[in-house]
């Protein structure tokens, strides 16, 4: 006999409350009782920290914003390290020297050998997931040429920088091999 169609209706209903609540469930205790907030985070870095406080993860800083709030931070840094903009001419130089487009890979490595003497141990280290910072500000600095900027093209195909004519026009009388560029 088959199944009325209000009988399917009331079982997946049910069936969804079921999921529904089995994914919205707070963990209990021994007692019975809902988990007691987060412990305290630790002092903001520069701080003395308290005996009793843990100490933060190498790869976790703990920071209070303007507004009071403890923001989690896994290796940023402010400063000491190459910024993004300083890769902005050298990206520009490099997709110019490719004949004004090429593969992503093999400018970002093009970039970096280009850029080796101005990188420093902070440029070089490996942040939490798994990017070295100096490729991280690379596309960072790829993302603002395309989004803000406009020098490169953001229509370009996937994996291809191509650099338009306000990007060529930034170009112009920069000559990598001077240590005293503006950039």
């Amino acid at each position: 006999m088959p199944i009325p169609p209000w009988v399917a209706v009331l079982v997946v209903i049910g069936v969804g409350k079921v999921v529904f609540d089995w994914l919205t469930k707070k963990p209990k205790t021994d007692e019975g009782a809902e988990n007691t907030p987060h412990p305290p985070l630790p002092p903001p870095p520069g701080s003395e920290p308290s005996p009793s406080s843990p100490e933060p993860s190498p790869d976790a800083t703990r920071e209070q914003d303007s507004g009071g709030q403890t923001k989690k931070f896994y290796g940023r840094i402010k400063e000491g390290h190459t910024s993004s903009e300083e890769f902005l001419l050298p990206i520009l130089h490099v997709v110019s020297e490719m004949g004004g487009s090429g593969d992503a890979n093999q400018i970002i490595e093009r970039v970096g050998a280009l850029m080796e003497t101005r990188l420093n141990a902070l440029d070089r280290e490996t942040l939490v997931g798994g990017t070295v910072r100096w490729r991280n500000s690379v596309a960072t600095a790829r993302y603002n040429m395309v989004h803000e900027l406009k020098w490169l093209n953001p229509d370009a195909p996937y994996g291809i920088w191509e650099i338009t004519a306000e990007g060529r026009e930034q170009t112009k009388g920069w000559n990598p091999s001077e240590p005293d560029n503006p950039m």
